[in-house]
């Protein structure tokens, strides 16, 4: 069977297509000389799982509060590019800068939460259906019919409890006995004149009623007879012997005695009476509130519970009464209820609920005189709430802390040269929203030795505010000091060994949200509507205000370190050779990558003398290589011999040994924003106005030195010796006007590196022109999202071949029209070639476009004519040594495509 595949010829099918089938239209008419065109739809498919951040780059994880971010400057361009920010050293002068950046500000904003609090509707309804195999069982022990036997085979009997009209069985086994008798009795009674069983007794019994005949033979002197769908009408019973006899009596009774041997059930009774009333017990559990999983329970503030006896409209004359004993889940304090109506109302004011079984214990009681009573239709007990308002319930919340008590320590090359600050009031602002009723108060409370924040009358409790109900976005200001106090100033010293109470080493804050209840998973509300959303949301930041900060520069801090980035080159041509195959992913590589290196110190001046102006960093070094990736977080050890100097003694040189000079800047400008997955992109142009450019191409492929098992795991590494040198003076004042008006507010060394992810197809440069390809066929695993419209329709039954066969032989010539919308590559350098035929050879390539056609003529419509091979299109790409290709930011494929045919000829396709 010769079965054609057309290809949607466009890069996108590098991601999202190997071979299709594309079906032919069962009807068809071709005209000589037309031109045919028909949709082949779009093809979409999302590629972020193969060509994401954690794929492209891996798991990477940075000391000094470093970060890894995908890097959008100024939103401009196409090309998807990433920025390691890694801080080498930080000694900030601007100190509330310091804090903003640190671990503390972070939690103070992670406790900011809104929820949506749905008060849950704890009403409850429950059907208790009345069981009646006790009614049955009772019925079928007082039936009874007795008798003499007369000599003609017929017998006189009596009903001896003649309580029912009409007895209609669905199941059941009568048993008749045979007695002997007292003949020398005078009684006319049956029980009277009986002896005992006639064991000799044989024959059968004809048991006969409403026109129904049922029978039973006689086994040691009693006959089980069948009773299913038996009715007995009492003005119509007889019962016939084939043994006859002067001297005997009988004795018929329901066979209640074990009734899984001998089942009895019966469907309905009329003109039932029964000298005694029917009384029985039973216990049912409810669910009640078991089924909402977030409720602990709740006291009912205004609400009913409502019983109601429903009996079914086909009795008659069964007066029921019962009471009810509700435990377990539900307090009703006053115990038994008694329904005396029916429906009969109770008031659940401040009744409690909880999410145990509530357990129904009911004593049922029925008077019955000339009854009609369907079994079918069984009574019940109607068990329902109706709460309007909840008095309190207490509700589970999903996890989330809403406490935090933690410090933060100043690190030790920030306490060597800031000495003090001057503090107005400190602490933390924001809004709050409680939309509950006024009784639901929540409290925050704020705490801090450092910023002097804490209770008025007792100095270590924290400083309280009562969130009260029904307020939305009201503010939130717990501050330094007294409130009623707006001139509050504070002069906090920094010590690496405190001594006294005005000195420190690290900031403190202990933050508190108490929910109404006092826990931290649950909160207890009162007065609330069932089923009303209520809204809560705190939202805080942190309020550093100084006035000035005193430095000494007689002692200068150095610092060293090798840090470990995380980063592999690895991880991205893995990422490519799962995407876009082997060949591809190993004839590649990463053109080149900057690092940009900052040095940084404040431009003050204090009484017309520059503070820092002899501070330099003239004996620092910073070196990049490839290094171990311990699993333990622990130092990493440098692999091979090959390094990349970036700063050397304080000084940088360019590839042929010249110095550059390394100048003093502003920090690094960091602005970001979240995209919509909640990830952090760097806006900014953040890598302009550096200290210093390095190009680190020769750090982008492997070290020969290093095996490529070993280097697969090594991670790029920063070793780093921070010497701060020059002169100064101690007891330096810098108010915070004056660091504001400076283009940078610390003493710090920054390293930035940028990775765009472009790739360069490998030179050989053996002088000959070289290719390197995808095949699209490696890559068809992947799913497509494939929507065509067309006027014909296919078929893939045996015909395809008689109809192909004869379609063919029209075709002049065919081509595939393509129109690329998105891509996750640029085009540039990339040509795409179709082999039709599976065998290897594509005779011409044709440069990628945002739309093109890809024609074929008049040979190859004859090579397919002639070929009785099943056809299959290979597709590949193809770029020339040096080639550059890039990643898009966008990781998605939309194309559209349409297939254009020539004919030649008049064929009736069917």
């Amino acid at each position: 069977m010769k079965k054609i595949a057309f290809a949607i010829i466009s890069i996108g099918l590098v991601f999202a297509l190997g071979s299709c089938s594309w079906k032919l239209p069962e009807t068809i008419s071709v005209k000589t000389n037309a031109d045919y065109e028909f949709s082949l739809g779009n093809v979409e498919k999302d590629l972020s799982d193969k060509l994401g951040v954690s794929n492209l780059i891996g798991t990477v994880e940075l000391p000094n509060n470093g970060k890894i971010y995908d890097y959008w400057p100024k939103k401009s361009g196409d090309t998807q590019k990433f920025l390691m920010y890694m801080p080498l050293q930080n000694i900030p002068i601007d100190i509330s800068d310091y804090f903003d950046k640190g671990a503390l500000a972070d939690s103070i904003s992670n406790i900011s939460f809104e929820k949506e609090f749905e008060v849950p509707t704890v009403d409850f309804s429950y059907n208790l259906d009345i069981d009646l195999d006790e009614v049955n069982e009772q019925i079928c022990n007082e039936f009874r019919l007795a008798g003499i036997m007369l000599n003609y085979g017929t017998s006189t009997f009596s009903q001896i409890y003649n309580f029912a009209d009409k007895l209609s069985f669905k199941q059941g086994t009568m048993k008749i006995a045979a007695y002997n008798v007292d003949i020398s009795s005078s009684s006319t009674s049956v029980n009277d004149i009986i002896t005992t069983i006639d064991t000799s007794y044989n024959g059968t019994v004809y048991l006969r009623s409403n026109g129904k005949t049922v029978s039973g033979t006689f086994y040691n002197g009693v006959a089980e007879i069948n009773l299913s769908s038996f009715i007995f009408k009492t003005s119509d019973i007889s019962i016939e012997f084939s043994e006859t006899s002067n001297s005997k009596a009988f004795i018929a009774t329901i066979d209640t005695s074990n009734k899984s041997v001998h089942p009895y059930q019966i469907n309905s009774v009329e003109g039932l009476t029964l000298t005694q009333p029917i009384s029985y017990s039973f216990t049912q559990n409810i669910d009640g509130l078991s089924g909402l999983d977030n409720v602990d329970g709740c006291t009912i503030g205004d609400g009913d519970l409502t019983l109601n006896f429903s009996i079914p409209k086909e009795w008659k004359n069964v007066n029921p009464a019962y009471e009810i004993e509700l435990t377990g889940g539900i307090n009703l304090e006053s115990g038994v209820q008694t329904a005396a109506t029916s429906p009969a109302t109770f008031p659940l004011d401040n009744k409690s609920i909880t999410t145990d079984d509530i357990h129904a214990n009911v004593d049922f009681n029925i008077v019955i005189a000339n009854a009609t009573i369907d079994f079918e239709k069984k009574p019940s007990i109607g068990i329902g709430t109706k709460i309007r308002e909840i008095e309190s319930v207490t509700v589970k919340l999903s996890n989330q802390s809403l406490s935090f008590n933690e410090t933060q320590e100043i690190p030790e090359d920030v306490l060597k040269i800031v000495k003090a600050l001057e503090l107005h009031k400190c602490g933390v602002k924001g809004t709050y929203t409680n939309t509950l009723p006024s009784e639901n108060v929540i409290s925050l409370s704020v705490f801090s030795d450092f910023f002097d924040i804490h209770d008025m009358y007792d100095a270590t409790l924290g400083k309280n505010i009562n969130i009260e109900g029904g307020k939305t976005d009201f503010p939130i200001n717990i501050l330094s000091g007294d409130d009623d106090v707006e001139d509050y100033t504070r002069t906090v010293k920094l010590e690496s060994s405190p001594s006294a109470s005005d000195e420190f080493n690290a900031f403190d804050f202990k933050v508190d949200v108490i929910l109404p209840g006092g826990e931290q998973d649950k909160i207890t509300v009162k007065k609330v509507k069932p089923g009303t959303k209520y809204n809560f949301a705190i939202n805080l930041e942190p309020v550093i205000d100084w006035e000035s900060v005193t430095i000494n520069l007689d002692t200068l801090p150095s610092m060293s370190d090798t840090m470990g980035t995380g980063f592999n080159p690895s991880s991205l041509y893995a990422s490519l050779e799962d995407s876009l195959g082997k060949e591809f992913a190993e004839n590649i590589e990463l053109p080149d990558c900057k690092l940009y290196l900052y040095l940084t110190r404040p431009d003050v001046t204090v009484d017309g003398d520059s503070v820092f102006e002899n501070l330099d960093f003239g004996s620092s070094s910073v070196t990049m290589f490839y290094g171990t990736n311990p699993s333990d977080g622990s130092t990493p050890t440098q692999l091979g011999a090959f390094e990349k100097p970036i700063l050397t003694n304080g000084k940088a040189y360019d590839e042929n040994g010249n110095e550059v000079d390394v100048e003093f800047v502003a920090e690094p400008n960091i602005v970001t924003e979240k995209n919509e997955n909640g990830d952090e992109v760097v806006i900014s142009e953040a890598t302009v106005g550096s200290s210093l450019v390095v190009s680190l191409k020769e750090l982008l492929t492997k070290p020969d030195d290093i095996p490529e098992s070993t280097f697969k795991e090594s991670q790029l590494c920063v070793d780093y010796n921070i010497s701060l040198s020059g002169t100064g003076s101690s007891g330096i004042k810098i108010t915070k006007a004056a660091l504001e008006n400076s283009e940078s507010g610390s003493i710090g060394i920054y390293a930035l590196l940028e990775l765009p992810v472009k790739f360069q197809v490998k030179d050989d440069e053996d002088g000959e022109v070289e290719y390197v390809e995808i095949d699209l066929t490696s890559i068809t695993g992947d799913s497509s999202n494939t929507s065509g419209s067309s006027s014909s329709s296919g078929s893939s039954d045996s015909s395809d071949d008689s109809i192909f066969s004869k379609y063919i032989d029209a075709v002049e010539s065919l081509e595939v029209k393509y129109t690329v919308n998105k891509l996750p590559i640029t085009f540039k350098d990339v040509q795409i070639g179709i082999d039709l035929f599976g065998t290897g050879t594509i005779d011409n390539y044709y440069n990628l476009n945002k739309s093109g056609k890809i024609a074929f003529g008049a040979e190859t419509v004859s090579q397919l004519k002639s070929s009785s091979d099943s056809i299959s299109p290979k597709i590949k790409l193809r770029m020339k040594e040096g080639a550059s290709i890039a990643m898009t930011r966008d990781k998605s494929v939309n194309v559209y495509a349409e297939i254009s045919l020539k004919t030649d000829g008049i064929v009736q396709l069917k």
